[in-house]
């Protein structure tokens, strides 16, 4: 049976940075799937955690998809769903962030 997990987040959710250090993603990666293993789980959707620091703003979110969307690239088939993000406050630049999101 194939067990597929709709919720990941990538980061963190209470505050500070998304990155964590040299090499932060290939230890978050390795631990999250040795934690889906150990739990039955084959497949999830990865998303972008609410949380991070925008001092650059649209470029701090755009920097947020980008590892999302790399989830993906790096494992489609544990992660074959990338779910990014936007910030309204950004205001059109959400718009054209969405495009963008779309193709990658």
């Amino acid at each position: 049976m194939e067990i597929f997990d709709i919720h990941h987040h990538v980061g963190s959710l209470i505050g500070g940075s998304l990155q964590e250090g040299e090499g932060w993603q290939d230890r978050d990666y390795t631990n999250r799937v040795r934690t889906m293993d150990a739990n039955g789980v084959t497949m999830s959707a990865i998303l972008a955690a609410t949380g991070y620091i925008q001092p650059d703003g649209i470029k701090d979110t755009m920097r947020s998809n980008d590892i999302v969307a790399a989830y993906r690239k790096r494992d489609p088939k544990r992660f074959p769903v990338a779910c990014g993000i936007v910030e309204p406050l950004h205001g059109t630049r959400s718009l054209a962030e969405l495009e963008r999101t779309d193709q990658t």
